[in-house]
Order: C-alpha cells, then sequence, then structure tokens
C-alpha cells in the first residue's frame, strides 16, 4: 500500500511545470527505510540503512542501467547453450554446473534475487559459484560481491580458487581482472570487488558505533588519557572513516602529515586490527606456546601484557595534541548540528531585511579572530610588526593561515569576510583569489589600508611610487629592464614574496632565469630584489 501511494506521488504531475516522474523513491518509518529505483525493468522496493548520499544518487543517475535491468545484458554463449548434454560441457564446466549457473541467471531476469543452488558433494560448487560471480562483474557490470563462508578454512580455500580461476573467454587469472580481498580484520578496503567473509566476522564486523551520544573531542581525549577499551577504539574507527569520506585530498594529506605519514586508512586499519579477533587469538596461540606450563592465571596475565602492544601501537599516534585538534577542527567544518531539544520558533515571517547586521557581525569576528590569534600565528605577527619585516612573508605563510581560518572557523572565509565589507563600505579592487582577499583584509583590519583594497591592487600603486622615485634622477632603466622589474612586481602580488629559487620557476625561467636578472642588474641584483620584497608589501 505504502509503495503504491510513493509511486503515486513520483508519478504525479505538477500544475505549472511540465515535469518527468521520479527515479527513485523511499518509504521511511523512522526506524526502517525502503528505497526504490524506478528505472528497474520490474520495480520493487529494498531496506537500506539510510538515505543515500547526493554523490551517490549522482552516480546512479549518471548510470544508463541499473544492476536488475544489467543482468539482462549477461548473454548465453556456446557452451551454456545446451545444459542437458552429458559429461562437461564447454571449457571445465560440467553439465550439472552449467545448469545452476543458467537457472541462477534466470531467476536474477525473473527478478527473484534469492535463489538455492543444490549440489552434490564434489561436483564443484565453488567453481560454479566464482564463473557466476564472474559473468556478474563482466557483463552485468556488478560493483561488489560478498562471498559468505561459515568458517575461517574455507574462506582461505575460497580465496584460493578465485586466485586459480582462469575464465573461460580469457587468458588472464580472476584476481588480474578483479580484486580479490578476504576479511581478516575490521578494516573492508575499498578498491575490491569480491569480499570473502565468515558470517561471523561480517556480524561482530558491522556495529563500529558504540558511544553515538559521546562528542568527538570527548572520544579522543578519553583515548589519550588511557581508556583504549574496544567499544572507544571501534568508536573513533567509525568517526575517522565517516570523516575520510567527507574531507578532499588536501585534508588528507594535511592529516596524514601531522599523523607521521600515517593516513586516515592505516590508522583506522590499527584501531580495528587491536581487537581483532584474528589478532587477540595470534596473541594467545603465542603466549600458549611460549609457556607450555604456565597456569591459567598466568597465561591470562601475560596475554593482557603481550595484546598491550597492539593496542599501544594503534593509539600512540593520538598522543599528538595538534594531530587531535586537528581532527575536531576539520570535523566542525563538516558538522550539521540538528537541534531537537530546543526546537526554533518562528517570530517573524518574510524577506531577511537586515542583511548589514549580518554583515556587521562577521566582520566583527573576523577582526576579533585576528586580535585573539596575531601572537600566535607567524603571518599575523609578520604584519604587525615593522615595516621591513613585512619583506619575510611568504605564499606558505598566508596558503596555511586561509587552510586555519576554513578549518577553525568556516563562516570568516576570506571572500566571504570580504563581501561582508563590501555590503558595509567602499572597496578598491576584486580579489583574484582568497590568497589575495586574506592578505587584504589583514591589511585593513592591522591598520596598514585605510580603504579595503585588493592586494594586487597596492601592489601595483607601491611599484609605481618606487620606480618613479629610482628614475627620478640620473637612472634610467631600459624597457627590458622594466620588463622584468613588472615580472616581479606581479610575482609579489600573487605570490606576496620573490626570492633567488623563485627564478627558476614561471614566468622568468622562460625568460633566462636569475642569470638573464644578473645580465640587466648586474651586482643591484639582491639590493633590487629586496627592495622590491619590501617596498611593494609596503
Amino acid at each position: 500500500m505504502h509503495e503504491d501511494q510513493s509511486a503515486d506521488y513520483a508519478t504525479a504531475k505538477l500544475k505549472y511545470i511540465i515535469n518527468d516522474p521520479l527515479s527513485f523513491v523511499y518509504e521511511s518509518t523512522g526506524e526502517v527505510t525502503r528505497f526504490t529505483d524506478y528505472r528497474d525493468p520490474k520495480p520493487r522496493s529494498r531496506p537500506v540503512f539510510t538515505f543515500h548520499r547526493p554523490e551517490t544518487l549522482e552516480v546512479l543517475i549518471r548510470e544508463t542501467k541499473t544492476l536488475r535491468a544489467k543482468v539482462f545484458d549477461i548473454p548465453v554463449s556456446p557452451s551454456f547453450s545446451s545444459p542437458e548434454g552429458g559429461g562437461r560441457v564447454g571449457a571445465g564446466l560440467r553439465d550439472c554446473q552449467v545448469t545452476a549457473i543458467n537457472n541462477l541467471e534466470k531467476s536474477f531476469r525473473e527478478n527473484r534475487p534469492k535463489a538455492l543452488v543444490q549440489m552434490a558433494t564434489g561436483s564443484g560448487k565453488t567453481f560454479t559459484a566464482i564463473t557466476s560471480i564472474y559473468r556478474l562483474l563482466k557483463f552485468a557490470k556488478a560493483k561488489r560481491i560478498l562471498f559468505l563462508v561459515n568458517t575461517k578454512n574455507l574462506g582461505e580455500q575460497a580465496e584460493q580458487e578465485f586466485r586459480r580461476f582462469e575464465p573461460q573467454d580469457d587468458n588472464r587469472l580472476f584476481p588480474e581482472l578483479y580484486g580479490v580481498t578476504r576479511l581478516s580484520s575490521s578494516f573492508i578496503p575499498h578498491d575490491s570487488q569480491v569480499y570473502i567473509s565468515t558470517i561471523q566476522r561480517l556480524y561482530y564486523s558491522h556495529p563500529l558505533e558504540k558511544k553515538p551520544g559521546m562528542s568527538l573531542k570527548e572520544v579522543l581525549e578519553r583515548i589519550h588519557l588511557g581508556d583504549t577499551s574496544e567499544d572507544m577504539l571501534t568508536t573513533l574507527a567509525n568517526r575517522l572513516i565517516r570523516l575520510d569520506k567527507q574531507i578532499n585530498e588536501k585534508e588528507k594529506m594535511s592529516f596524514a602529515e601531522k599523523a607521521g605519514g600515517q593516513t586516515i586508512n592505516h590508522v583506522v586499519k590499527e584501531l580495528l586490527n587491536a581487537y581483532d579477533a584474528d589478532t587477540v587469538e595470534g596473541v594467545r596461540c603465542k603466549v600458549e606456546g611460549e609457556n607450555p606450563g604456565a597456569s591459567p592465571e598466568q597465561i591470562n596475565s601475560l596475554l593482557t601484557t603481550h595484546h598491550s602492544q597492539p593496542i599501544e601501537k594503534a593509539t600512540a599516534v593520538f598522543n599528538d595534541p595538534d594531530l587531535r585538534n586537528y581532527i575536531i577542527d576539520i570535523r566542525k567544518k563538516y558538522d550539521q548540528v540538528i537541534d531537537t531539544i530546543n526546537p526554533d520558533e518562528i517570530v517573524n515571517i518574510g524577506w531577511v531585511k537586515d542583511n548589514k547586521a549580518a554583515a556587521e557581525n562577521t566582520v566583527h569576528d573576523f577582526k576579533a579572530w585576528i586580535e585573539q590569534h596575531k601572537t600566535e600565528i607567524t603571518a599575523l605577527q609578520i604584519f604587525y610588526a615593522q615595516p621591513y619585516q613585512r619583506r619575510e612573508l611568504s605564499y606558505k605563510m598566508i596558503k596555511d593561515l586561509v587552510e586555519t581560518i576554513k578549518t577553525t572557523k568556516p563562516v570568516l572565509a576570506p571572500l566571504h569576510v570580504w563581501q561582508a565589507y563590501n555590503q558595509l563600505e567602499k572597496v578598491k579592487g576584486q580579489p583574484k583569489n582568497e590568497l589575495i582577499a586574506l592578505v587584504s583584509l589583514i591589511r585593513k583590519v592591522s591598520g596598514m589600508d585605510a580603504i579595503l583594497t585588493s592586494f594586487d591592487k597596492t601592489v601595483d600603486k607601491n611599484f609605481q611610487d618606487w620606480i618613479f622615485k629610482k628614475q627620478a634622477g640620473t637612472l634610467k632603466y631600459t624597457e627590458e629592464q622594466v620588463q622584468w622589474l613588472r615580472m616581479i612586481k606581479d610575482y609579489i602580488a600573487n605570490s606576496f614574496h620573490v626570492d633567488r629559487d623563485d627564478f627558476e620557476l614561471d614566468p622568468f625561467n622562460k625568460q633566462g632565469g636569475l642569470g638573464k636578472m644578473w645580465q640587466l642588474f648586474g651586482e643591484q641584483t639582491d639590493e633590487i630584489i629586496n627592495e622590491l620584497n619590501e617596498s611593494l608589501v609596503a
């Protein structure tokens, strides 16, 4: 009944807009959520853990066919056309195996995904299953397939079967075509197509979040202070897995830098391995093997001591406060907090009239943030120091400062603050990027500029003043010298500083680099570089 109602909503026509039927439909009770893809040949709902993310829906909508439609693309090869014959049919397949595969694929096409293949002992059930999996991956373009076994030994045997399997229509082995992973811990890699797991591991691997009411900051602090229980480590692993899916590549690289070269995936793997069943069993076997005559109490004591080693290895990285703070700050950037305890009350309905007040708050908060950190951050210290020290400002300093602001205070992103100023007062120019915007804003807040001016405009004016003073006497630069000086000016406008090494980069290297600079200016080369670094950012 509910699916019929949802289907009516999905196909309903809007009064004033010409619309197509919706492809994706959800029904949810708050505890159970079901999903229907109406592009399926015979649409029907299936349970999902939660609503799909926008990027997942984007991937789905770009695919011309669903998996349930793609099963019709699985061809019936010549070796599968006559399953009734005796002996083996095709290359290495028995007739019973061909029958099983044909009927399984028929079941899929008839929208009956649950099927039982019953075969006699020694008839090649694993080989049959792998052949069917291969056909699903190749022809139906299946993304991931779970191969479940009930014992560890059967999982190892299945893994070996996959590694030896050579398809009938390809002379490469299965692992050369598709990734195969036998899950030996709670960590699940994302780059395989076939996952082999015991039922027990699948069951215990699922509930990672054991402390849903505890903040990430509290989880990190408690682990740092010594609470390295299984619940705490698996909870942190779960939070990091979710974070890894949200942050960008640059933020992942920053994590690795602060974690001593360890990626988030590696840290998660170590956290999950610490209490993994195989890890604990391995420690127990080692302790019992090395201490054959020990009492149960001694074994348990030694087991605790030895087991602490993988736990300490997994949690040592979180002893660094910089890493803990970075994780907390980057989490804030992506957090969306929904307050169900203190819901908002509507006090007025209408358009937002006082944009000026919002802009004033943004400017005030930005000034307060700069004031709070001006003695802590090197780039800010330089702005508030003596003028000659400003020549030490570097591109990396500004880039790092932008990232710090966007991570700890996303609402104070430079271009957003620039827009707020633009609503309140006159500004000069428009910054080309957020780095130039930030330098311009700091100059305004620190009192260097009375009017908010895009930094490249400031550099242009300072360059005009500098070259006018230099040529006020008998010194007259040639056209080629002026061209080089303008190149340096443009470089400083975008990178905030230039030194000798930069002349190996564009645009200088294309014009002869530092050698050409020396030919044009001789022994004045270093003096000119220092003067421009100081004068243009004044």
